[in-house]
Formats: C-alpha cells, sequence, structure tokens
C-alpha cells in the first residue's frame, strides 16, 4: 500500500523554512485520522521534506537533475537485491519479498536469538500487532538483499522496525 499525507493541516509542522501555523491540539485530531488497523498495513513510514539545495527548493525538473548522479549506484542495489529475490522465490510464484505469505515469513526470514529478542521488545514496547510483525519481517529481509546479507541480521530488523514505527 502506497500513501502519503501531510505532518499537519497546514502541512508545514517540522518543516526548517516555513512555520507551522497549527495548534498542537489540531495536529494532534488530524493526526488520530489515520486509524491502527489503517497504519498497520503500511510497510514503511518515512517523513519527507521538501528538496533544497542551496537553501532553495527545487522544482521537480532540478530534483531529478540533481538525484541522477547517485541513481545509477542505487539502481544497481536495487537491481542486485530483485535478482536476489527472483533466486530465492524461483520454486514459487513470487517474485517480491513484499508478497511472502505469513509461512513464507518464517520459511525466508529466519532470525536468530539477538533478532528474536529484538521483535519481542518491538512488540512489547511499540505494540506491534501479529500483522506489523510480518510486514516488518518483509521490509528486513529486503534491506538484508539490499547489503546482499544471505540472513536477515539484527542491524536490518532495527531499520525496519525504526520504518514501521515513525511518527506520521
Amino acid at each position: 500500500m502506497t500513501a502519503c499525507t501531510n505532518p499537519c493541516p497546514c502541512g508545514y509542522n517540522g518543516d526548517t523554512k516555513v512555520r507551522c501555523t497549527c495548534r498542537p491540539w489540531q495536529i494532534s485530531l488530524y493526526t488520530k485520522k489515520l486509524s491502527g488497523p489503517i497504519l498497520d498495513r503500511i510497510d514503511m513510514r518515512i517523513r519527507v521534506s521538501a528538496p533544497v539545495v542551496n537553501s532553495k527548493p527545487l522544482a521537480s525538473q532540478d530534483f531529478l537533475q540533481v538525484h541522477t548522479k547517485i541513481s545509477p549506484q542505487i539502481k544497481r542495489r536495487v537491481e542486485s537485491a530483485r535478482k536476489l529475490q527472483q533466486i530465492r522465490f524461483k520454486d514459487t510464484k513470487l517474485k517480491l519479498n513484499g508478497r511472502m505469505t505469513n509461512s513464507q515469513v518464517k520459511e525466508f526470514c529466519r532470525l536468530d536469538a539477538s533478532c528474536h529478542s529484538l521483535i519481542d521488545l518491538a512488540v512489547e514496547r511499540l505494540h506491534l500487532s501479529p500483522r506489523g510483525i510480518f510486514k516488518t519481517l518483509k521490509v528486513a529481509r529486503t534491506i538484508a538483499d539490499m547489503e546482499e546479507s544471505p540472513q536477515v541480521k539484527s542491524c536490518h530488523l532495527a531499520e525496519a522496525i525504526q520504518y514501521k514505527t515513525m511518527s506520521t
């Protein structure tokens, strides 16, 4: 699921260039519109700020020009991760980690003791639901693939937990 939202009604909460005009109670009401079950279905929550270069906001065409310099490296990492997933799923109908069933997550995202401890801590402190756990494991598997790691390590899992629980 892909979705986006503003951080507040005016859209500038947390912006370093434009002052937010919302009252705390307005921000609270605004963010509570996203219910827990909806948020639970979102794999990653990432706060994105407006692109700025030399303290000037970028137009969309300028943004693309700036980012095409690093795109080939990122593209290679993504292609490599996808190849790993194709190899992993060669005997299934799957192509990507995000489509794994719960039983496939258990098969392809085997965790060591430190990862199990980290998941237990996330469940206890962050109140991750079973659905949230499986979604987090899929993201962790993808992060591991981006690093060409055959195992999901605690650093991959910690990063995935951070994406899952990042405030909106």
